[in-house]
């Protein structure tokens, strides 16, 4: 037997119960963490069936003739038996990475079925692995493929990686445990402050957010932490915590303050929107040949990562670290796609407008929608216009199956628009009434009188092992930019019947 990994207990319990329901087929990602000599699964969650249809089906024959979903593309045909919509769970594992905290990834994906269709199904099932590999921004080496076979409800488990080949996926040990009682959830301050240009072009523009994100995440990579307010190393466990050490899970407890320790920013590497040092060279020299106004983005954000605890208080950090990267990318993300979605919605209204006739009894045409603050950049290219970036917020542990998901709020929105949206991915009774906490601050809404470090209130009660005086990181980058994804769109279009 090769790898080993380490499967929640409460996933056999599902198994066991979908057996019970008579569940033919289903298939769904797997949440779990992927560490040096630990490999984790949590939570196995379903795809959302889309238009009617379902994104898994066993079929009686080869044929594709049943649809996935109305006007929906025919899935690929497994083997003969399974029929898969490859593309809506692609979708829906990108859509959920974005709502994991730092340590937390889309590891892999199961699939409810018969023994014999999943057995015949391996090719397929390898290049699922594969392709999701690269669209999934934690790039594991390897993704793995949970079996749970529909009449007994054994589960199996397999290596999808690059060396498992097309003929067969490679068994892995399976031990079932009690794993998100040993979860530990940590919570670190990073305060962002980006110029960026507004370019006429959706291409260039994307490339300036994809530069600006990358710059921001060089600025915290390499950086050394404090956990707890103690030097994090290899040599001392997160258990070593005095409040982690009674098995608190991260449902139960609150986080662990952990400070980044960066360098001045006036030593940071400043990009340009055609690329350079953090961009990558992504259109190099095209957005700044194209700007027509700048804007600023500012924000002071709530990083939050959940490991085991019987991990080494360097993995903390090396998690916050990378939480930086995914959340602001997924706000970044979410805020051009925004800004596309207003300008779009304006120029349709002004077409409208032009098209209606005039005199008469007509009514008088209605002026066309705001723009997008980014775009209403363009118009004053003297000053950067000031924007917030969309503020995270978590939804309690304890109603998500002891994880802690979260969602972003654009101005205006309240917590029940992130109830909303989450339970359109995450089959949770809970979160119907679900506790939500939103610890940021709009930047235009802050008093004068506030200090960076205050911009953030933290929660400093019972639980919170205080976090409350943990200081900002200050950041200045310069411009770049977010490879699109819809946020909001992708769970409108996952949930839509």
């Amino acid at each position: 037997m090769g790898r080993s990994v380490q499967v929640d207990a409460t996933i056999h319990s599902y198994a066991e119960g979908c057996v019970q329901r008579r569940v033919i087929a289903e298939v769904g990602a797997l949440v779990g963490r992927c560490a040096p000599g630990k490999d984790l699964v949590l939570q196995a969650l379903p795809v959302p069936s889309r238009d009617g249809g379902v994104p898994l089906a066993v079929t009686a024959s080869g044929s594709a003739s049943k649809k996935t979903g109305k006007g929906s593309k025919p899935g690929s045909t497994l083997a003969g038996s399974l029929q898969l919509d490859e593309e809506l769970v692609l979708e829906y594992a990108c859509l959920l990475e974005r709502l994991l905290p730092g340590g937390l990834d889309v590891v892999g994906f199961y699939l409810l079925c018969p023994a014999a269709a999943f057995a015949a199904a391996a090719a397929p099932l390898t290049a699922l692995a594969a392709h999701a590999g690269r669209e999934l921004s934690g790039r594991l080496s390897s993704l793995l493929l949970l079996h749970i076979d529909s009449v007994s409800g054994e589960l199996s488990l397999r290596d999808g990686g690059p060396g498992a080949g097309t003929a067969a996926l490679r068994p892995c040990e399976l031990k079932l445990a009690k794993l998100l009682d040993q979860m530990v959830l940590l919570q670190s301050r990073y305060e962002v402050s980006m110029q960026l240009p507004v370019t006429s072009g959706r291409q260039e523009l994307a490339a300036a957010f994809q530069a600006a994100a990358d710059g921001a995440a060089a600025g915290a990579q390499g950086a050394l932490g404090l956990v707890d307010g103690r030097l994090a190393t290899e040599g001392w466990q997160l258990a070593d915590v005095p409040a982690a050490a009674d098995d608190g899970s991260a449902a139960s407890t609150g986080p662990i303050a952990v400070e980044l320790l960066l360098q001045p920013s006036s030593s940071l590497a400043m990009c340009t929107a055609g690329g350079g040092k953090a961009g990558s060279g992504l259109l190099r020299g095209r957005a700044e040949g194209g700007a027509v106004g700048q804007v600023s983005i500012q924000g002071c954000l709530d990083c939050r990562a959940c490991l085991h605890r019987r991990e080494a208080a360097a993995a903390a950090v090396e998690a916050v670290r990378l939480d930086v990267r995914r959340s602001l990318q997924a706000r970044m993300d979410a805020l051009l796609d925004a800004a596309e979605q207003q300008q779009e919605a304006a120029a349709a209204e002004a077409e409208e407008q032009q098209g209606r006739p005039h005199g008469g009894a007509a009514a008088a045409p209605l002026p066309p929608p705001p723009a997008h603050p980014l775009f209403a950049a363009a118009g004053d290219s003297s000053a950067p216009l000031l924007v917030s970036l969309p503020r995270r917020a978590f939804v309690a542990a304890a109603a998500a199956g002891g994880l802690p998901y979260c969602d972003y709020l654009f101005e205006g929105e309240s917590t029940q628009a992130v109830l909303g949206r989450l339970q359109l991915l995450l089959p949770m009774p809970g979160l119907a009434t679900a506790a939500v906490e939103c610890l940021e601050q709009a930047v235009g809404r802050q008093a004068p009188s506030l200090s960076p470090s205050a911009a953030l209130p933290l929660r400093a009660g019972s639980g919170s092992r205080g976090v409350g005086a943990l200081p900002c990181s200050a950041l200045v980058v310069g411009a770049g930019a977010v490879a699109v994804l819809a946020l909001a769109v992708g769970y409108f279009s996952l949930g839509g019947q």
